[in-house]
């Protein structure tokens, strides 16, 4: 991590974890991120982030 921006961390699924940097993920975040979900919406998928003691950051994928 630099400067507390880290990795998204994208799983593949069976157990294991690749770090993806904001460079190539294109997510930059400044908060405590701890958790994402993927939700369908009027035909997009929108990525809601957790942030602790925070409200949560949606972005439209």
């Amino acid at each position: 991590m630099n400067a507390g921006l880290g990795p998204f961390l994208k799983g593949n699924g069976k157990g294991r974890f690749e770090a993806v940097w904001p460079q190539q993920s294109g997510l930059l975040f400044r908060d405590d991120t701890r958790s994402v979900v993927q939700v369908p919406a009027n035909g997009k998928n929108l990525l809601v982030f957790g942030v602790n003691d925070g409200r949560p950051r949606v972005y439209a994928k």
